[in-house]
């Protein structure tokens, strides 16, 4: 997963997220999601092999950091 510098959105291509940071405390963030993008995605022939792709990506990463 990228690291979210401060005050700056990080993007992929359906779903992303800003954090505001005003200073060492995280602050909030807000999360985004191109309903466009996801029309396409789920259109696509390969949309159920890279979405069990990428879920499983993000199920190792959640592991790896608990």
């Amino acid at each position: 997963m990228a690291t979210a510098a401060r005050d700056r959105e990080t993007k992929g291509k359906v779903f992303g997220y800003r954090v505001e940071q005003p200073g060492v405390i995280p602050g909030r963030f807000a999360l985004t999601a191109d309903t466009n993008a996801w029309d396409e995605c789920t259109s696509c022939p390969e949309f159920d092999s890279c979405y069990r792709f990428s879920s499983g990506k993000l199920m190792m990463e959640v592991a790896a950091r608990n």
